[in-house]
């Protein structure tokens, strides 16, 4: 064999080696990574410190399957090739596996020969309780192991940073990819499990650093959940502004990345970090053209946990608010002021069904629980059998107009004023409009509590005039006046016609 030979054999049987090594999870060199920079799409600024991630979404063990986790390190690592040191690609990378033991925190995990880093995440996520989406964010914001072009054996020995303090070197016990995933996704379980027994706990107002330097001082945040707490506890460090102005860059001195990171990557790879309803939130927001839309730009984080599992976000010129029922849909103006008067989600209406309409001069927009129609005389609210009437006459295109008041209690029923006439409803008569010359008689005789009682019917044509009926008579109008019968006077009158 030539001597050119011999070095080319060499040389393959050198990075064969390094390739077992890193495999194995027991080679550690010196860490040089690249990592391509990704363009900004997720808005820094609606980072909300007291809750990164929602438990929904965090805790997921169903998030992803082995495949569809393969698909994704396919597309996210096309542009990786074989480390400067030997070391696989993680969408290629693959080990043995041990047998884990079922413990308080996961289920049991049955190891295999030559595992894809796909199959281990899938399986330590589903075992573990810890969403594979999570996990996937985790490798990167550590190690940059998912998007990296030039992965190294450092990396995967310490793929999720985890036992791997500021103040000391990473624990050995825990090093290799295998061990690192499982470890972190166990702890995580831990920190659920005994929340009292760390330094970062939900439902309750942290003091959360900036920077692990402690001059750089940090704020009061209230953490809403246990995934939060959990991620502080694990890298125990909130973006500072400057770290927020950033984007995916670098600061200032006093600026620290990791929860920053977790959550940009997250909202980029994934959408919200919130619900898939927050998801659909922000979709919608998009669809309307973002902060060039008609909305404006955002104002609040996305929120869920509402009503019925609902969500939200506010804007410059609005909100959208979704709920599992009734889709992502748009509040805003004087509409938007009359539900939040009423309790939003949570008040009489309940969510939006629809985005505001128009009819007949006046904006409406339909909730679960009734209307509100808006006009020169303000937004009001109109339901129950009171807005079936009115929908059945033609709304603000009937004679009734545009509602001038809402629905107020009376003597043995309610009623409700529009311009051009009133609504009333009982439990025995149902909901009738009155309006013109028949209200202005039925007005005079003291309207429900007076002789006539309810109506029991609308408004008829008759070949000489108008009819209507009530509970004890009924009020006949013509060109000549309104006159008001009863007894048995008008049992006569109506069984010869009722002038028809």
């Amino acid at each position: 064999m030539t001597r050119t030979r011999l070095l080319r054999a060499a040389r393959r049987a050198t990075l064969l080696a390094l390739a077992l090594a890193v495999l194995g999870g027991l080679l550690v060199l010196p860490d040089a990574p690249s990592r391509p920079r990704l363009a900004p799409a997720a808005d820094a600024t609606q980072f909300n410190p007291g809750n990164i991630v929602s438990d929904a979404v965090f805790f997921d063990r169903d998030a992803m399957d082995a495949r569809e986790v393969q698909t994704f390190l396919d597309a996210k690592g096309a542009g990786c090739r074989v480390g400067s040191d030997g070391s696989p690609c993680l969408r290629l990378y693959r080990q043995d596996t041990p047998d884990k033991a079922a413990t308080s925190y996961c289920r049991a995990y049955d190891g295999l020969p030559r595992e894809s880093a796909a199959d281990i995440i899938a399986k330590v996520g589903a075992a573990c309780g810890i969403s594979q989406r999570a996990i996937l964010v985790l490798l990167q914001k550590e190690q940059g192991l998912v998007r990296t072009t030039n992965p190294t054996a450092k990396a995967y020995l310490k793929a999720m940073g985890y036992a791997c303090p500021d103040t000391r070197a990473c624990d050995p016990a825990y090093g290799g990819f295998f061990h690192q995933v499982y470890g972190a996704a166990s702890r995580f379980q831990d920190y659920r499990a005994r929340p009292n027994s760390f330094n970062h706990r939900a439902g309750a107002t942290n003091f959360v650093r900036h920077h692990p330097n402690a001059a750089c001082g940090g704020t009061q945040v209230y953490i809403q959940n246990q995934a939060t707490a959990g991620l502080y506890n694990y890298t125990p460090y909130q973006p500072n502004a400057a770290a927020l102005r950033a984007g995916y860059a670098e600061g200032d001195s006093c600026s620290a990345y990791g929860n920053r990171n977790f959550w940009l990557y997250f909202t980029d790879w994934f959408g919200t970090t919130q619900s898939p309803g927050g998801g659909e939130v922000t979709a919608r927001w998009t669809a309307l053209g973002g902060a060039g839309g008609p909305l404006g730009a955002a104002v609040s984080p996305v929120g869920c946990r509402l009503r019925d599992g609902g969500c939200y976000q506010d804007y410059q010129h609005g909100s959208i608010h979704w709920s599992p029922r009734t889709g992502p849909f748009v509040t805003r103006g004087w509409i938007s002021d009359r539900w939040r008067a009423d309790g939003r989600e949570s008040g009489s209406l309940g969510y939006p069904l629809a985005d505001e309409e128009t009819a007949a001069g006046s904006a409406v927009q339909r909730f679960q629980y009734g209307t509100v129609y808006s006009s020169a005389a303000g937004p009001k609210i109109v339901r129950g059998w009171v807005l079936d009437r009115y929908v059945a006459l033609g709304g603000p295109g009937s004679p009734l107009g545009h509602p001038t008041g809402e629905e107020v209690g009376t003597s043995g029923g309610v009623r409700q004023q529009f311009q051009g006439g009133v609504v009333y409803s009982s439990a025995s008569t149902g909901a009738h409009a009155v309006w013109g010359a028949v209200l202005d008689k039925w007005t005079a005789l003291g309207r429900q509590t007076g002789l006539l009682g309810f109506p029991v019917g609308g408004e008829t044509r008759t070949a000489s005039g108008v009819l209507q009926r009530f509970q004890r008579g009924g009020v006949f109008a013509s060109s000549a006046g309104a006159f008001e019968m009863h007894g048995w006077i008008w049992d006569r009158w109506v069984a010869a016609g009722a002038g028809s």
